[in-house]
């Protein structure tokens, strides 16, 4: 007989049948409840450190809700449970990580109903997993320690291997127990930005963590700046050509040339007046901003001399001339100039640092070509090459001796030039109202003219000219005409008899007769009886003779004032013819 797990219990009428007899006992026979028993239990397994639903089966239990109770043993949490019926419930469970591993026993309690079920759940070993990564990011470029936690590992030293992606080197690892151990990273300078997966594999035994390891972008540096004009080195920039910009304070910058991501090269350019010292470089590529303080130094310009003003002066000439530097520090008493052989400095005006007004001297023997510009300021020294240019000088007269001659003389005048070019037959000598006869040249700088000067000359200085084809060299008052020595030239008639009377002419030369003031003299024995001036050189005078007038040769004497002129044996008086 197979009493039913849900029959009613209580009593029974047994009833026995055979054909069609039959017959019966009440209360022959009487149910009891069954025994209370766990029949089952799904799922049977779980791991360490999971959660689960357990459904619990019984037969003849009593579950009540909010009064049955579910134990699993050590390392078990039941955090909800639900009787769905007397026989039946659900419990959910949290299975510690530190469980022991194996079968558990279930034990159901609903007031006085006990009901147990050996080996009825299995704890596993837990999944391993890796649980901390600390620190969780690093830089590129990075060399740092990573400490990695796991859980249900079984870590073993120089058998673990831990991977965190590509570009990401282990050093060294070291386990310190099954499910801890340092890993020596270094983060290469172009690894790829961005979490990583993290793998530690210990034989069979593979854990991987992923995003477990983040490679952050290191700040965009400049490491290198080579020279003035040259690459620009950078660390984790991204340098692009068109989009990368480069700014030096103060400092033009004319092209930026990209060769990679890391390397690019600026030319500059340096203002003459930009400020000597260190400049920070600034490098943007769109939001990526990269710099290197003290990246470069603008140091002094070397200095030079720019300019000279004017650029050339004639041989004997004094000029100023005006001199520019650049990077100089000329200095009033300190700066001092040359311009070479024959070009004397007499005077220097410093204006500024970098201007100056020199007046020079250029001998008449100086050099002809051009010279180089020295100028020193203590230790400074700038030159220019060929700024100045000494042409040849400005022909002149410097002497003309003699330099007076008397009207109606002949002189023989010698002429001394200075960067004249005389030449025989070429040059040709003028004075204003003068003949010149001849030129005689003897070299390139001296000549004589010979003269001859009117009588009629007006008196006063005359400008000396000399000409060589085009080179014309004057002297103003080289020359003057005096007034000619007064002389009696003629008398006529220049005889006469004793007794006589007599009209005579006198001419002079250079003479001033005048009337009323002119006088003159033939000596004794002869009278002037009237006199009348024609012209200065010209007057009659009318002579009485006397009859005891000495015979023979006499003079005769001009006087006008302070002018006396006298003429000896001028006049002759013979004797008297008498008549019987």
């Amino acid at each position: 007989m197979t009493i039913p797990a849900a029959a009613v219990v209580g009593s029974r009428t047994l009833t026995v049948t055979t054909g069609s007899e039959t017959a019966t006992l009440s209360n022959a026979f009487s149910v009891t409840p069954g025994t209370p028993v766990i029949a089952a239990v799904s799922p049977t397994t779980g791991k360490q450190a999971d959660t689960a639903t357990a459904s619990v089966t019984g037969q003849f239990t009593h579950f009540v809700q909010g009064t049955t109770q579910v134990d699993f043993g050590p390392g078990f949490s039941v955090t909800a449970l639900t009787v769905n019926s007397a026989t039946n419930l659900s419990a959910q469970l949290a299975i510690s990580s530190t469980a022991a591993v194996g079968s558990r026993r279930v034990t159901v309690t609903t007031a006085a109903e006990v009901v147990t079920l050996d080996n009825a759940f299995t704890v596993a070993p837990g999944t391993p997993a890796i649980t901390t990564v600390n620190p969780s990011t690093g830089q590129q470029g990075q060399n740092l320690v990573v400490t990695v936690t796991g859980q249900f590992t079984g870590f073993v030293q120089g058998s673990t291997q831990v991977s965190f992606g590509a570009d990401v080197t282990v050093v060294n690892v070291t386990v310190a127990s099954p499910t801890a151990l340092t890993a020596q990273l270094e983060v290469g300078g172009t690894a790829a930005a961005g979490p990583r997966a993290l793998t530690v594999t210990t034989g069979a035994e593979a854990v991987t963590q992923n995003n477990g390891f983040t490679v952050t972008a290191r700040p965009a540096v400049i490491t290198a700046v080579m020279p003035n004009n040259g690459p620009v080195t950078g660390q984790f920039t991204h340098f692009a050509q068109g989009a990368t910009q480069v700014s030096i304070d103060g400092i033009t910058v004319n092209s930026v040339t990209v060769t990679d991501a890391a390397l690019l090269t600026a030319s500059l350019s340096i203002p003459a007046a930009a400020a000597v010292g260190s400049r920070m470089l600034t490098v943007t590529t769109g939001t990526e901003l990269a710099t290197l303080s003290n990246a470069f130094s603008v140091t002094p310009g070397t200095a030079v001399i720019t300019a000279v003003s004017p650029s050339m002066g004639r041989q004997g000439d004094t000029v100023t001339v005006a001199i520019t530097g650049q990077f100089t520090h000329f200095a009033q008493g300190t700066t001092q100039v040359d311009f070479g052989s024959g070009v004397s400095v007499a005077a220097l005006a410093v204006n500024s640092a970098t201007s100056m007004m020199a007046q020079l001297t250029i001998s008449s023997t100086a050099t002809v070509g051009s010279h180089q510009v020295a100028v020193t300021t203590g230790a400074e020294a700038g030159t220019l090459n060929n700024p100045f240019s000494v042409t040849p000088g400005r022909p002149i007269i410097t002497t003309a001796m003699p330099n007076s001659g008397q009207q109606g003389q002949n002189v023989a005048l010698t002429v001394t030039g200075q960067f004249t070019h005389f030449v025989q037959g070429l040059t040709q000598v003028r004075i204003d109202g003068i003949t010149v006869n001849s030129v005689i040249v003897t070299n390139a700088t001296l000549l004589t003219a010979y003269l001859t000067i009117p009588e009629a000359a007006a008196l006063g200085s005359r400008t000396l000219i000399v000409t060589m084809g085009p080179e014309l060299a004057t002297l103003s008052n080289a020359f003057s005409v005096t007034p000619g020595t007064p002389v009696i030239m003629a008398v006529s008639p220049n005889t006469a008899k004793q007794a006589d009377t007599v009209t005579v002419a006198i001419a002079g030369q250079f003479t001033h007769f005048a009337p009323g003031m002119t006088q003159v003299d033939l000596g004794p024995g002869v009278s002037v009886t009237g006199l009348t001036v024609n012209s200065a050189t010209s007057l009659l005078v009318q002579l009485s003779i006397s009859n005891v007038a000495p015979v023979g040769s006499t003079y005769v004497t001009v006087t006008t004032a302070g002018e006396v002129v006298t003429l000896n044996n001028a006049f002759l008086v013979t004797p008297q013819i008498l008549i019987p």
